[in-house]
């Protein structure tokens, strides 16, 4: 199985310095990959890194263009099929955004259930 017509965006470390100002990182800590089933729905599927990682790279050392975004594809292909979706409070906001940015982007599809139970989810916590 593979997803056609992908959207993809990077994930960014935002911290703050001292006065407040919010910094975003160079380096990304993720991605959000999202994309048409065979079945015509759309999946998505997150890869992050380990805080003390660098993305994209192995062992913190080997260079691993994409290595992330293949991780993400993945999990989107296999979270379609009902497979249970652990969410990382990290990223839920970021996953929220990217799920709006889909609505207009795929306007006359479906999301898998499990997009669409986080989505409902956290418009009834809003």
């Amino acid at each position: 199985m593979e997803l056609n017509r992908k959207l993809i965006k990077k994930v960014y470390k935002i911290t703050k310095n001292r006065s407040g100002k919010q910094i975003i990182s160079k380096q990304p800590k993720g991605v959000l990959v999202a994309g048409l089933t065979e079945s015509g729905q759309i999946a998505i599927g997150f890869s992050l890194c380990h805080r003390i990682d660098r993305f994209d790279y192995i062992n913190r050392k080997i260079r691993a263009k994409g290595l992330g975004r293949r991780i993400a594809e993945e999990r989107a292909i296999k979270w379609s099929q009902d497979e249970p979706v652990n969410i990382p409070s990290s990223i839920e906001k970021e996953l929220q955004k990217f799920i709006y940015r889909c609505m207009r982007f795929y306007k006359n599809y479906q999301f898998v259930p499990w997009v669409k139970n986080f989505h409902e989810t956290k418009l009834s916590h809003d």
